[in-house]
């Protein structure tokens, strides 16, 4: 007997929708914003996309959701940051908690920004 999810696709009735299908492109502008200077290590400037896609949030969001608010950070900071902005990071040893504490409350107000966007309508 199949596992029928909770979250299994409602079936479209086209005579209940007041409104017209959202019709999404999948190619994707990522040169929209300017990179954002979020840290520097021995004068090495790194950077975060200045704007952060509406599926990067809804993606951290799941992972908050399916393995705690640790997991979601650690995702946000390694999806926005990138592989070689997080290596630095994690690889440098000077780096202070306060300091860490400080990147990680940037990363996450900008990611979960961008689903705030999105409720306020800008």
């Amino acid at each position: 007997m199949a596992n029928k999810s909770a979250r299994a696709r409602p079936k479209y009735d086209p005579s209940k929708a007041d409104f017209e299908p959202i019709d999404i492109d999948s190619t994707v502008d990522e040169s929209v914003a300017d990179p954002i200077h979020i840290f520097t290590i021995d004068s090495e400037k790194y950077y975060m996309p200045g704007e952060v896609l509406p599926a990067v949030a809804l993606r951290a969001l799941e992972v908050i959701e399916l393995r705690g608010q640790e997991a979601g950070i650690s995702y946000m900071l390694h999806e926005v940051l990138g592989d070689e902005a997080h290596t630095a990071l994690k690889n440098c040893n000077a780096l202070r908690s306060t300091q860490l504490r400080a990147i990680m409350d940037i990363v996450s107000n900008h990611v979960l920004g961008a689903l705030e966007e999105v409720k306020t309508g800008n």
